[in-house]
């Protein structure tokens, strides 16, 4: 039978562990991003533009996807918006896609198909975050702490995209 410091310093360890183990998948995150955009600013890098664009798309996708899974496991109960919101932005970046390489009219029609889902899963998961913040549970440092981690993925999530974006060479002029 273990006493009540044993159990206390198993709780440490683990804690620490988890601890652990979530900065190296941050880390891990973080080096997947960098790859993705130093494949991106030199082209021929692996000798092929075409196949280095496909490995930085998929190593900038494998950075926001990390980026997401290891914040959310520092918030409580945050998988759901987290995950709604990376996989509503990649989806709406597979309809763009779609539809500027593919531009007919039943590409089009499963483009904005696409579209509509991935609006849907950011809008949810945003509305998710929102109804977590005002939990009237939050104390003012769990709410700091929680807007920074947020705030965090968002750039992360923004640059990675806006990196892919470019990297598919789609052109949106938001300005016109």
């Amino acid at each position: 039978m273990q006493s009540n410091s044993e159990i206390q310093v198993t709780e440490e360890q683990t804690e620490e562990h988890e601890s652990k183990k979530i900065l190296e998948g941050i880390a891990v995150a973080f080096g997947l991003l960098t790859g993705g955009l130093l494949l991106y600013f030199i082209p021929n890098f692996l000798g092929n533009k075409t196949i280095t664009l496909i490995v930085s798309i998929c190593l900038l996708i494998l950075a926001i996807v990390g980026f997401s899974n290891e914040i959310s496991k520092t918030i409580d109960k945050s998988y759901d918006f987290t995950a709604n919101v990376v996989m509503g932005g990649i989806v709406i970046i597979g309809a763009f896609s779609l539809h500027y390489y593919f531009s007919t009219w039943w590409v089009n029609l499963i483009s904005l198909i696409l579209f509509m889902i991935g609006i849907y899963g950011l809008v949810l998961g945003i509305m998710q975050f929102l109804a977590y913040l005002f939990n009237k549970n939050r104390t003012s440092q769990g709410l700091t702490k929680v807007l920074f981690l947020v705030i965090s993925q968002i750039l992360t999530l923004s640059s990675a995209l806006v990196a892919i974006i470019q990297a598919l060479g789609i052109k949106i002029n938001i300005f016109k």
